[in-house]
């Protein structure tokens, strides 16, 4: 009974702040851990629970699956559609995908979770990585890991440093997709105007530099919103090695430890002295881009999934853009993984909707899907074979900024999953607003305002 209310209260904190659903913690791996399911064995996906596929893959009658998904306008629903007509011309087993552009992450895990409970879901689905731990606490998705292990598909070719968000407790819930690092995009021109020609990988010789443009444009170094996995998640990596949640999905790591205070207190000193512009309420990450196009913002951190757009529109504007590492605390550079997982739905769909899916799966994830994602749109390669292909290698060689992307996921860290994330999330959202964005609290006052919260999102605490 403890362990059903505790879900309840997450689940209705949740929907308040964010409008997910949430559930009590699993058990939630270590990377290590994770990197040793992946390399399972058949015994091991054998004994999974739910339906296990059999020992061949079947041939099935004609069938129709639908995948609802976050790939809006532009090169993104390009990509969506353009892979999605790939699959259904060539496929030889009578499988027919249709692709629904349901909005953001959060909208697509809202209409999800809501679709579930209905009995009215789509059979695949492409989540915010950070969102896949919550519907697999409240077992509504397939366990891949049998299907994988049966084909011979080979989990050790995946990048280990997305391996996190796809394991709950002995089920693999999800693959990654389009997943990304968060790189700097930077204004040449603005920086060798005060005489940076590479941007230092330390946040105050950073921070200096920042001073230097506004004294002499009278313009902002960089502008950010408020999104806690990737933007200060990257700093508060950068401090502390783990981000805002323990490896177990049990602590705030990054609020305990005063690693959240000193992004937080950096970035407020920045707004006042003029050399971070204040995001806005509405439209944040449009408005903040639109500033760096058209050249009264030297620097924005972003997406490597968005390098494509990016480029396109400041070379129609005319700005020089270059590309590196986020500035980190404590002198090294920083990023943070990001980006979307693929799950397939076992709640309320039928075995054949699920072998139907997992061979869609399998589609996206081969080198030449993977390759022509990555072209199109920035998002990483998530496979080694896929880096390591001839066309990738020469696409990167006359595109060095989209290598560079992928080299660093070498020091991406990603953000570990758990049942109170998305309501914790919803809930430091609150305060940065009220600090930032308001001026309605003090960074103490924002500091409490989390401490009175905590016991209320993390059970135990």
């Amino acid at each position: 009974m403890k362990k059903q209310i505790c879900r309840l209260s997450a689940l209705t904190l949740t929907v308040m702040m964010v409008g997910s659903l949430t559930g009590c913690a699993g058990s939630w791996g270590t990377k290590e851990a994770a990197k040793t399911q992946a390399a399972g064995t058949q015994a091991a996906g054998d004994q999974a629970s739910g339906k296990a596929p059999g020992t061949e893959a079947k041939t099935a009658d004609p069938i129709t699956i639908t995948l609802w998904h976050s790939r809006g306008a532009g090169a993104q629903l390009a990509e969506m559609q353009r892979v999605v007509d790939a699959f259904n011309e060539t496929n030889d087993k009578g499988i027919t995908v249709t692709e629904e552009y349901v909005g953001n992450n959060n909208e697509v895990y809202s209409k999800l979770a809501t679709a579930i409970a209905a009995g009215d879901n789509c059979q695949i689905a492409l989540l915010g990585f950070t969102t896949v731990g919550e519907l697999a606490a409240e077992g509504v998705l397939a366990d891949i890991k049998p299907y994988a292990l049966r084909d011979g598909f080979d989990l050790d070719n995946l990048l280990p440093c997305f391996n996190p968000g796809l394991f709950y407790e002995d089920q693999m819930v999800a693959m990654p997709y389009i997943r990304s690092a968060s790189v700097l995009y930077y204004n040449k021109d603005m920086f060798q105007e005060v005489g940076c020609e590479e941007i230092p990988a330390d946040i105050q010789e950073y921070t200096e530099i920042l001073r230097a443009i506004r004294d002499k444009t009278g313009k902002a170094g960089v502008s950010f919103f408020a999104q806690m996995d990737f933007i200060q998640g990257a700093w508060i990596k950068s401090i502390n090695q783990i981000g805002d949640i323990s490896e177990d999905g049990l602590t705030p790591v990054s609020f305990e430890d005063g690693s959240m205070k000193e992004v937080m207190d950096w970035w407020l000193a920045g707004v006042k002295e003029g050399t971070i512009m204040k995001y806005t309420s509405t439209d944040a990450s449009n408005n903040i881009l639109s500033a760096f196009y058209s050249g009264e913002l030297a620097s924005v951190p972003s997406s490597c999934g968005n390098m494509a757009t990016i480029f396109k529109n400041c070379k129609e504007t005319g700005v020089n853009v270059g590309v590196t590492q986020i500035p980190g605390f404590r002198g090294k550079a920083t990023s943070s993984t990001g980006g979307s997982n693929m799950v397939i739905v076992g709640a309320n769909n039928s075995e054949e909707q699920i072998e139907a899916s997992w061979e869609f799966l399998q589609f996206l994830l081969s080198d030449e899907q993977m390759i022509q994602n990555s072209i199109n749109t920035g998002y990483v390669p998530v496979t080694y074979s896929a880096g390591e292909n001839k066309d990738m290698q020469a696409f990167w060689a006359e595109n060095e900024n989209y290598k560079y992307a992928y080299d660093t996921l070498e020091v991406a860290l990603e953000t570990y999953p758990s049942p109170y994330l998305a309501a914790w999330q919803g809930t430091m959202k609150n305060m940065y607003d009220n600090v930032i964005l308001d001026e309605s609290m003090t960074v103490e006052e924002g500091m409490e305002y989390l401490k009175g919260m905590e016991g209320t999102i993390f059970p135990g605490k």
